[in-house]
């Protein structure tokens, strides 16, 4: 059983939200095979804002509106975080949106405290496992990715979408600490960014990848706007989980 996954890596336009959106239209209607999923970077139709106003929350049904028709248009599963206002509350919030147009969403969990992202969003309080087309689907937000306790394999799935602002200067730490989240999970890894220049001023250098369950980088997209399709296969994975039942031996604990 395999998945085809489309990586939109996208020279994201600060605060221009209409933009934005045909930019990242563009860029998967480029793209010449058919997906199964496809995925967005965070905040991919502002930026990482840390200070969301007015403009965020009167485009927050536009963006879900585009989410839903790119779901339905290529019949695939379409993730990407967004700045959203919830009953008093902002998250920064992952929707994954379904062809049929139902979604699902995830709040990040871990702030980014240095960039003061605690001062204006509520953290994520409840964890979320998709079922899509028979891959189990794990939904995680750029600074997630530095704590590996909340990743940890223990709902058996098979794929762990990272959505990112990730800045250019910790690009290192993208590169390793990704593959070690595949490696010690026994999960193919998506961990998708942008690529230029924010309304802070802060660089973005892309390495939108995926990474194999043995930790190996099989397809990267380096520092350029662009797609990065590849095909995961559920064969090799189950295979390598028979061979090797390392999370067998996982610790159990629970989260508080």
């Amino acid at each position: 059983m395999n998945l085809h996954v489309l990586l939109i890596q996208p020279d994201t336009v600060w605060e221009d939200v209409d933009n934005n959106l045909i930019r990242c239209d563009e860029l998967i209607k480029n793209y010449p095979q058919k997906a199964d999923l496809i995925i967005l970077p965070e905040m991919f139709p502002t930026g990482f804002i840390v200070e969301p106003g007015d403009s965020c929350r009167s485009s927050q049904d536009h963006i879900l509106d585009w989410m839903k028709m790119k779901a339905r248009d290529h019949q695939a599963l379409v993730m990407g975080s967004i700045p959203y206002h919830d009953e008093g509350h902002w998250y920064n919030r992952l929707f994954s949106v379904r062809p049929d147009g139902t979604s699902q969403f995830y709040d990040k969990r871990h702030l980014f405290t240095m960039g003061e992202e605690e001062k204006n969003y509520c953290p994520g309080q409840q964890d979320i496992l998709l079922d899509f087309r028979g891959w189990k689907i794990l939904p995680r937000i750029c600074y997630d990715l530095r704590f590996p306790v909340w990743s940890r394999n223990t709902s058996g799935y098979d794929l762990m979408v990272l959505v990112a602002n990730w800045p250019a200067e910790r690009r290192k730490v993208w590169n390793i600490l990704l593959p070690a989240r595949a490696i010690e999970n026994q999960a193919y890894i998506a961990g998708v960014n942008r690529v230029g220049k924010d309304g802070r001023g802060i660089k973005y250098q892309g390495g939108s990848m995926i990474v194999s369950p043995y930790g190996d980088i099989v397809s990267l997209l380096d520092d350029q706007e662009g797609v990065l399709g590849y095909t995961l296969k559920k064969n090799v994975l189950a295979r390598f989980r028979k061979k090797f039942p390392v999370l067998n031996d996982r610790d159990q604990f629970e989260l508080k």
